[in-house]
């Protein structure tokens, strides 16, 4: 019996150390693969981190605490206020609710302006990481700087959208916004008009100063122009010497007075010639019996009649379908 139980006592010992034996070599191996990771993970070119439900962080990599100026230690517990403006602040606390609460991945991008001014816009890819009742909320994310092609990207979306010599709209660019816009006053049944402008006699500047003068009166016209649509109206060149602007959520009396406010800005504007430089402007309103072509025809008639008043003249088309004079003209 006694030899039994000695026996038994060896088996139990060797199993016993077996089993250490294993343990201790399977955390070895884990210690080993977390080592390897956390050294992939610091050589990826972007910052990738782990953070609580109180948006806390728990773990970064080598270029996020390169980025933050901290090591592990002092990284973990701090919140993204230690690291970034308000602004910013708040909307990274946007993005980590939608993930921790509605357990979904988010990407979106987030732009981070320092107190030098200097902007970086990164991707902020988030994905929520499992968890049990006895568990906190988590989350990794992915923080990717693309400012360069952010910055590109804006770049074509300029050359695209807008005019290359006055930087407004282009006519491509303000036919989508016109649609948009005349598609939602008709939804929500707010007022929409449109004015249509014209430099006078611009062939006439062009004859007799050059073609590169003639570029500069449009461009400080257009500049007139931007300056005195910095709220809901919206500006593009038309065509040549042509300009449409956009006016969505203005009555008639509004843009009325909006027109004359410019045709007196760009005619007391500075320009590279002698003569005065004046603009005729047709306005029309939307009502229910108009469609975008409709609009965009009597604003253009009440142009052609502003030009065959005299010229220097806003002239407002009827908003009655049957009514083809103008109802108010505003000129010197």
């Amino acid at each position: 019996m006694a030899a039994l139980i000695l026996t038994l006592l060896g088996l139990t010992t060797i199993i016993s150390c077996y089993l250490l034996f294993k343990e201790k070599r399977q955390n070895t191996q884990l210690k080993q693969h977390n080592q390897q990771m956390a050294l992939a993970l610091d050589h990826v070119n972007a910052c990738i981190y782990i953070k609580d439900a109180d948006s806390r962080y728990l773990y970064a990599n080598k270029p996020c605490l390169e980025l933050f100026g901290v090591d592990q230690h002092a990284l973990k517990g701090s919140p993204d206020a230690r690291y970034f403006p308000i602004e910013t602040v708040q909307r990274l606390r946007q993005i980590d609710l939608q993930v921790l609460e509605q357990q979904q991945a988010s990407r979106q991008e987030v732009e981070v302006t320092d107190e030098t001014g200097h902007t970086t816009v990164y991707l902020e890819s988030k994905y929520p990481l499992p968890y049990n009742k006895a568990e906190n909320k988590t989350l990794v994310g992915i923080s990717t700087d693309i400012t360069e092609l952010w910055t590109l990207r804006k770049q074509l979306e300029q050359q695209a959208w807008h005019d290359g010599l006055t930087g407004l709209y282009n006519r491509l660019k303000i036919d989508q916004i016109f649609t948009e816009q005349l598609n939602l006053a008709k939804t929500q049944q707010h007022p929409f008009s449109i004015m249509i402008l014209d430099l006078d006699l611009f062939k006439a500047i062009n004859d007799e100063y050059g073609h590169q003068v003639g570029d500069q009166v449009l461009q400080q016209a257009a500049h007139v122009i931007q300056k005195s649509c910095q709220t809901k109206p919206i500006a593009s060149r038309w065509g040549g010497e042509e300009f449409l602007i956009v006016c969505p959520y203005m009555s008639q009396e509004q843009t009325l007075a909006l027109a004359n406010q410019i045709r007196l800005a760009i005619k007391s504007a500075h320009y590279p010639v002698k003569k005065t430089v004046t603009t005729s402007i047709g306005i029309a309103t939307l009502n229910d019996d108009f469609n975008g072509d409709a609009l965009l025809k009597r604003a253009d008639d009440a142009l052609y009649l502003a030009k065959n008043s005299g010229r220097d003249t806003v002239v407002c088309a009827g908003t009655d379908t049957a009514c083809a004079e103008p109802v108010t003209c505003y000129t010197d």
